[in-house]
């Protein structure tokens, strides 16, 4: 069954995402889980502005990006799934579920 997700991690700049991931760390609790959805492909964005055909700031990161940083922090991989877009638009996401420390 697929379910839309928040997905707001596509829309914090470059010098704002480890800081996020850090956050998030430290309000989960030893071996709590989080799940992220963020775009690998989504259409329409304005190479030279990153923005979308309503304004809206988009960085589509590859997936390693992602999980650099959060394995940086201490977070252990436990799924990581490519789903279309729910709404039906031509766009991908990639779904993954963190734990925080050990498997």
């Amino acid at each position: 069954m697929q379910m839309t997700k928040p997905a707001v991690l596509q829309h914090i700049s470059d010098s704002s995402l480890y800081e996020s991931f850090r956050r998030i760390r430290e309000l989960l609790k030893y071996k709590g889980i989080f799940i992220v959805s963020f775009p690998i492909k989504y259409p329409h964005i304005d190479q030279s502005t990153n923005r979308d055909q309503a304004g809206r700031l988009f960085h589509i990161r590859p997936v390693e990006k992602y999980r650099f940083l959060i394995e940086l922090l201490g977070f252990v991989l436990l799924e990581s799934e490519i789903q279309d877009d729910s709404l039906g638009r031509d766009a991908q996401w990639c779904v993954q579920v963190w734990r925080m420390g050990t498997k």
